[in-house]
């Protein structure tokens, strides 16, 4: 398996920081991955809440509303 040899090769010439730095480095690509469609799920959220307006009490869309805010700000 030549796939797997090369990639045994990145890590057989790295130190003990590179590996801590990869590692950094792929747990920041699969937040940055994640960040996105996280964001959209938010605002699909914040927009079905806003279509549902006219069955909700003021009170209680405002609740809603601020409680998926929150999570889009956070």
């Amino acid at each position: 398996m030549k796939i797997f040899g090369s990639v045994r090769s990145i890590f057989k010439h790295a130190d003990a920081a590179d590996k801590w730095l990869m590692a950094l480095g792929l747990l920041g690509a699969v937040g940055d991955g994640i960040s996105t469609p996280f964001v959209l799920f938010l605002s699909s959220r914040l927009m079905n809440n806003i279509g549902d307006a006219p069955s909700l009490d003021k009170d209680q869309f405002t609740h809603v509303i601020n409680k998926v805010t929150y999570l889009l700000l956070s």
